[in-house]
């Protein structure tokens, strides 16, 4: 359940704890990823063009006051020109960094393709539809590769 207002923002997780923060607070990142499915039941992997330079899955951040859905929805046409539908949450995890004083939070979706052709973004280099076996031998970041084992 999310509660929006102009500088809070609420979440009541599972175990009835309740996190709040400001929106400037800038050690909070909330990303979401999306296992998305062609028409053949494909998973659409993304090569980035930076940081790690590893294969991913399309998603991001949220910019405030977006929508989760919405957000996800602008990410993926913003990395790969792809429309998307039937888009069903799959796990949400949160991940404190000590060393770095971060508090991640990950919400990782499915969904299918619903138009459009790939034009990728400068975020990433090259993209393949590949099944959920060929994923897990790429290149990925490792927590893309336990997502994408257990969900697909």
């Amino acid at each position: 359940m999310c509660f929006c207002s102009y500088t809070k923002i609420q979440i009541e997780l599972s175990e009835k704890k309740i996190l709040h923060w400001d929106k400037n607070m800038t050690n909070i990142q909330l990303h979401q990823k999306a296992i998305i499915f062609n028409h053949e039941g494909k998973i659409l992997a993304l090569k980035a063009s930076y940081k790690w330079l590893k294969w991913d899955l399309p998603g991001g951040g949220l910019e405030f006051p977006e929508l989760h859905e919405e957000a996800l929805r602008r990410e993926i046409r913003e990395e790969t020109s792809l429309e998307i539908q039937n888009i069903v949450p799959l796990e949400i995890q949160s991940v404190y960094n000590k060393e770095a004083d971060e508090y991640m939070i990950f919400i990782g979706y499915k969904c299918w393709v619903l138009s459009g052709s790939i034009k990728l973004s400068s975020e990433h280099s090259e993209y393949r539809w590949v099944t959920k076996d060929q994923f897990l031998t790429l290149d990925a970041i490792p927590y893309l590769k336990d997502y994408v084992a257990k969900f697909c």
